[in-house]
């Protein structure tokens, strides 16, 4: 026999959606670190303009199968092949919702990550150039999906939270002609959860 409902409403959590595997390794580690056991991390496939609605849809149904009442989704993605016009909805889309913050980085995650090592300022650095300084940092290839290359990156420095941030102070701004990152505004909001 099937058991009832106990009644009790569902635990109250924080989403945060990703696009790439990168993100999702990297938040599984900072979780650990702030021991953040009301943050949940969905990793999505890429859905361009889609990014909000398909973000909050997948949030949703994640949260209908956990039995999770999400109060505040953070929609995590990078401009890989984004078009202007694509980056131009999501940011329309995401103003109709209160409970979705957008949290981009322009060229790629990586930017938050070689953050992490030194200053970071609006000029592009291409996704290639980044992936050569974590490789010089590591002393070996930069492995985006390896999660002792990330954990030695936030390692890196005491303050992986504060370092990162101030690093990109500059470029905190998003952008979709400037390299930006707000990542740390995310991070922010997890310190306090």
């Amino acid at each position: 026999m099937a058991r009832k409902p106990s009644g009790r409403p569902k635990k109250r959590k924080q989403l945060i959606v990703v696009d790439g595997v990168t993100e999702q390794i990297y938040l599984r580690i900072i979780k650990q670190k702030l021991r953040g056991s009301s943050i949940d991390v969905k990793k999505i496939n890429p859905c361009g303009e889609q990014a909000i609605e398909q973000g909050r849809r997948e949030g949703e149904n994640e949260g209908l199968s956990k039995q999770v009442q999400y109060n505040h989704y953070y929609i995590v993605i990078d401009k890989d092949d984004l078009r202007e016009c694509e980056y131009n909805r999501i940011l329309r889309d995401v103003n109709s919702y209160e409970d979705v913050t957008f949290i981009y980085s322009n060229e790629a995650f990586e930017v938050w990550l070689v953050a992490h090592l030194e200053k970071m300022t609006p000029g592009i650095i291409p996704r290639r150039q980044l992936n050569r300084r974590l490789s010089q940092f590591l002393n070996e290839e930069y492995d985006k999906t390896n999660e002792k290359h990330i954990r030695k990156i936030i390692n890196a420095t005491h303050h992986f939270i504060d370092t990162p941030k101030e690093n990109t102070s500059s470029i905190s701004e998003i952008s979709y002609t400037t390299q930006c990152t707000n990542f740390g505004t995310l991070l922010d909001a997890l310190q306090t959860v």
